[in-house]
């Protein structure tokens, strides 16, 4: 169950850092933007990166493990 909830929150985190570099990319880039903003927009691309990095790292181990243990689950009720 504890993989399962780990998985869920890796794809959240992984939908969460697309659309923060979606959203600060656009800022980033806009036009017309003092350079606070420009900082600001930097800092939240940083931290959408660093997010979709680890998100996708945790969403990989806990689908291995979410995974394997549901094969283990289907061997036991399935036997050769």
């Amino acid at each position: 169950m504890f993989w399962k909830i780990a998985f869920g929150l890796g794809i959240l985190g992984i939908i969460l850092g697309i659309i923060l570099l979606i959203v600060f990319g656009k800022m980033f880039y806009g036009a017309g933007f003092q350079s606070n903003d420009e900082d600001l927009a930097f800092g939240g691309l940083l931290i959408g990166i660093i997010i979709l990095i680890f998100s996708f790292l945790l969403a990989a181990v806990s689908g291995i493990f979410v995974l394997r243990n549901s094969k283990k689950e289907w061997d036991a009720k399935n036997p050769k």
